[in-house]
């Protein structure tokens, strides 16, 4: 299914944020790391792309750095403390996960 209508890309962008960045609760987590989501995601912001430059708002790649936005930081940070065996993990284990809890905004890991 493709939406091309802007109302509704906002509307599936803003839930789709809110999931992500913004939902606390522990059933919430399963999605925000959703690589799916993920995609979905980037997507919905490549499409309003052309809404956007034609409003004249900032190019959304100017715009993508998880640093930008300590609310979401915060929430990343609650995701991963609540996750069981945490410690355990493997590093790369734990890069994949913090960055699939990250995207579609870019981060300053490095791999």
């Amino acid at each position: 299914m493709k939406i091309e209508n802007e109302i509704e890309l906002r509307a599936l962008l803003k839930a789709l944020n809110f999931i992500k960045y913004y939902c606390k609760d522990d059933d919430c987590t399963e999605i925000a790391a959703s690589p799916v989501v993920n995609q979905v995601m980037k997507g919905v912001m490549e499409a309003l792309e052309p809404f956007n430059l034609e409003r004249g708002f900032e190019p959304t790649k100017n715009l993508l750095s998880i640093e930008s936005y300590p609310d979401h930081i915060e929430v990343i940070k609650g995701r991963i403390k609540a996750t069981p065996n945490w410690n355990k993990l493997a590093l790369e284990s734990k890069r994949a996960y913090v960055e699939d809890l990250i995207q579609p905004l870019s981060s300053g890991l490095k791999h």
